[in-house]
């Protein structure tokens, strides 16, 4: 989706367009079968919503995590390497496909 030049100076063109996306990520994630979690990084990490593969993989209900931090995934018995890698897309602002589990032992 590209927007013309002169709609990103407009502070309301520009939330309505962040509004767009965000609600259009939400909507394509619903249809994933992988289990996803959306986050808002402006708001630490706040989980905005959920898939139905997420709720039956975790247990969690959507309503039960919503505003939730991720970190909520992630117990001391998870893989380190996972976190790691989920910390550093974090970071980066970057989307991540880590499979959170527990350590071998």
């Amino acid at each position: 989706m590209t927007v013309p030049s002169d709609q990103m100076t407009d502070p309301a063109q520009f939330a309505l367009q962040g509004q767009r996306l965000r609600d259009e990520l939400i909507r394509s994630s619903r249809h994933s079968p992988l289990a996803t979690i959306v986050t808002d990084a402006r708001a630490e990490n706040a989980i905005i919503a959920v898939n139905d593969a997420f709720e039956r993989l975790s247990g969690y209900a959507e309503s039960d995590v919503i505003g939730q931090n991720c970190r909520l995934l992630s117990g001391a018995a998870t893989c380190p390497t996972s976190r790691a890698m989920m910390r550093q897309a974090i970071e980066k602002g970057r989307p991540a496909f880590v499979t959170l589990r527990p350590v071998d032992n």
